[in-house]
């Protein structure tokens, strides 16, 4: 079994600073997974993140843009059944890291 999920998240920061936030958090976001290994490299602005465990993986592409974020996810095996929540939860902290909590909108 294998579902991909694609979602474009919004943010007013700037490619620079927005890519810069995914730097600087993704080792912390990774030390949170329980039992597995997780890689990733940058490819100019798009990061391709691999996580396995357990005999199931888990692949992510990052696309940063000016004014928005391109999440590609493609799950495989047990990690496919859990996709929709797997989905959200990853939305929902992207928002988070993006958001501008400065007060000033670009």
């Amino acid at each position: 079994m294998e579902e991909t999920f694609t979602e474009e998240i919004a943010h007013t920061l700037g490619r620079q600073e927005a890519r810069r936030r995914i730097s600087d958090s993704l080792p912390g976001y990774l030390e949170m997974l329980p039992g597995g290994k997780a890689h990733h490299h940058w490819t100019g602005d798009t990061m391709f993140l691999n996580y396995s465990a357990l005999g199931q993986t888990a692949d992510a592409q990052l696309e940063v843009m000016d004014d928005r974020i391109r999440v590609t996810v493609r799950l495989t095996g047990l990690l496919a059944a859990m996709g929709s929540k797997i989905s959200a939860m990853l939305g929902r902290g992207a928002k988070e890291l993006l958001e501008d909590k400065s007060g000033n909108s670009r």
